[in-house]
């Protein structure tokens, strides 16, 4: 066999794995309050998306679903759903709506998609102790050893050979620390692994998409399956052959400091728009960015003067305005709105700021160009221009690595990461100044 075959043969394989074997349903799909009886069969194949294909329908019932087909520009009417097969395999929804229908020879048919989905199916073996998992789509990590937590065993997978986009290639999995971890546990397993999810997606350079949710206790699989694509990955911060050292990072903060503040995450998505048009590529990371300063930067840090000493101020400059009788109240209104937002720093000044408060190294990063990834945002947002001498792009990755810097503070993280001023190069974090 010709070697440069082996990939896309392999490839091709692992597409046409089934998730899902295709088995037969039988139950109620409620649409406005009105039950219609459905048969069905259902499948997942390995990019682990749900593919039903319902029996026809009758006439009546058929005019009851096609009628729930949304509008454009109105959300579609959510339909719910219960059925088993024969050997007791359930699955149950209320997000699925109308993807399409038509009418043939054989019958009426109808189509729908699903936000999320569960299904219950027993297996064949038992595990000895509960489990979740939460599945990724083009995930890319290589042999991480499993890291022991108050919560049980954590493991992170992820394809070793590469991974397209919108494959399901990888997860993160929690296994209990005893067969009877508490009724506590899942819910704590969760919030753990999702915080995981994050991070990860932080070490990718991408969102991850989340195609599914697996819950395994004795012999049973309640398997939620969530809609969504993938997302290309771009400006990975951590080489997927090196994970380890991040993974350990991100547990310890979690169990001796707490989760990260959902705010940097926010932050981090904002990061990640994945757009091909560098002006919002720059204006969603400075927006990443100026997320982060309002919450995380103590108020001290984001004042010219303190509060207790503007308030006085803020109280006489209000009354000038009150006494000047030319100004209508609209104007009043106007200047009274601005006097209480002159105490607040420039932007260039809180983003210096983030240095102090995090104790990062101000390398790469001189006011003067802080100051200019300030005036070219001001610039993009008031005229949508960029100017002809700006490149774009290194201030793209200036952004990004202040993020990354952030990120990597706030999860105490030391080791090596990828830093991509000047080229794609690995740099030890903390970072240390270099030499003149």
């Amino acid at each position: 066999m010709d070697k440069t075959a082996q990939p896309v043969l392999k490839r091709r394989k692992r597409a046409d794995r089934m998730v899902l074997k295709k088995r037969r349903y039988r139950g109620t799909l409620l649409a406005r309050g009105q039950p219609v009886d459905v048969r069905f069969s259902l499948s997942a194949k390995a990019d682990c998306r749900l593919r039903f294909k319902f029996d026809a329908l009758g006439g009546q019932s058929f005019l009851l679903l096609a009628q729930t087909f949304g509008k454009p520009g109105l959300p579609s009417e959510r339909l719910s759903l219960d059925a088993r097969t024969k050997s007791g395999d359930r699955i149950t929804s209320d997000t699925l709506s109308m993807a399409g229908y038509s009418v043939n020879d054989d019958g009426h048919f109808i189509e729908v998609s699903y936000l999320t989905a569960t299904v219950s199916q027993a297996m064949k073996k038992t595990t000895p102790r509960p489990l979740l998992r939460l599945w990724f789509r083009g995930f890319s990590s290589f042999r991480n050893s499993p890291v022991k937590t108050p919560l049980g065993i954590l493991a992170v997978w992820g394809s070793s050979d590469g991974s397209r986009a919108d494959e399901m290639s990888g997860c993160v999995t929690l296994e209990a620390p005893s067969e009877a971890p508490g009724a506590g546990w899942v819910a704590d397993a969760d919030q753990f692994l999702r915080y995981m999810h994050q991070g990860l997606a932080f070490a990718h350079g991408a969102r991850l998409q989340t195609p599914r949710v697996d819950y395994v206790e004795g012999n049973t699989l309640t398997a939620t399956f969530y809609s969504g694509v993938g997302y290309q990955q771009e400006l990975s911060v951590q080489h997927f052959l090196n994970h380890g050292p991040f993974i350990a990072a991100l547990v310890r903060r979690y169990f001796e400091k707490g989760p990260v503040p959902e705010v940097i995450w926010i932050g981090l998505r904002w990061m990640q728009s994945g757009s091909t048009a560098d002006e919002v590529r720059f204006l969603t990371a400075m927006t990443a960015l100026e997320t982060i300063i309002e919450t995380v930067l103590p108020a001290k840090k984001g004042s010219t003067v303190p509060k207790s000493t503007f308030k006085g101020l803020r109280q006489k400059l209000l009354d000038v305005v009150d006494q000047q009788p030319d100004l209508t109240a609209s104007q009043n209104e106007i200047f009274k709105e601005r006097i209480k937002g002159i105490n607040q720093k420039p932007l260039s000044a809180k983003i210096d700021g983030l240095f102090d408060h995090y104790k990062m190294s101000r390398e790469d990063f001189g006011m003067d160009v802080i100051v200019s990834l300030v005036k070219l945002r001001n610039t993009l947002v008031h005229t949508g221009v960029l100017p002809e001498e700006i490149d774009i792009w290194d201030r793209i990755i200036l952004v990004r690595e202040l993020i990354t810097r952030i990120l990597l503070s706030e999860i105490g993280f030391k080791g090596s990461y990828c830093c991509y001023i000047g080229g794609q190069h690995d740099r030890d974090f903390p970072v240390v100044p270099s030499l003149p």
